[in-house]
Parts: structure tokens; sequence; C-alpha cells
């Protein structure tokens, strides 16, 4: 909570890459998230350079971004009750097809 209230706190953040020859479109993506208060881009580093001493891979671009769970952190840390269900499962192996099968199997 202190994050959004005064400026310092723990937030969830992830880092992901991204091909280098995205870079300037990240950065313009990311202006444009800030000017309208969905800044979600916390660094955005320049092809193949470590970012916070996280290797990124040579062609990439290393990218730290804001999400996960962080408005139900907020939540949890005011007191309401909250129930988190993942995105994700576990699923048996011989059920998966590739998905050139998905049109036909639709």
């Amino acid at each position: 909570m202190g994050a959004v209230t005064n400026g310092s706190g723990r937030i969830g953040a992830g880092f992901r890459e991204i091909p280098e020859d995205s870079y300037d479109l990240a950065v313009s993506l990311s202006e444009k998230l800030d000017g309208i208060g969905l800044g979600a881009f916390m660094k955005i580093g320049r092809p193949s350079r470590y970012v916070y001493n996280i290797p990124v891979s040579e062609g990439s671009c290393g990218v730290v971004v804001i999400g996960g769970l962080n408005p139900m952190a907020i939540l949890e840390e005011t007191g309401a009750k909250v129930q988190h269900t993942a995105l994700s499962g576990l699923m048996e192996y011989n059920k998966l097809f590739s998905y050139k099968e998905l049109r036909d199997r639709l």
C-alpha cells in the first residue's frame, strides 16, 4: 500500500525479453501508458545489456514490468478478504495436441 500512497513500498514485478527490433516501440508504448496513468514498464534495457544484473540474450532487450497480483495485495493489506485462483493448471500430457489441429477440433 505504501507504494501507492507515498511512493515507497514493495510491488510485484516480472522480467521479460523482447526482440531488440521492438525497443523503440516498447519505449513509445511505455511513454503513452505513463501519460494516461497506466505505467507498467519499470525498466526497458538496451539491446543485449544486463538489466538490474539480469543477463539478457543476444538480440533481445530486457524489460521489467509491474504485474501480477498487486491490486489483490492492496486489498489484502487493507483487510479485505480475497480469493486467488491461478490462470494456469496441470493437465495430463496425453490430452495435449498440436495447435495445427485446433480448427478441426473446434
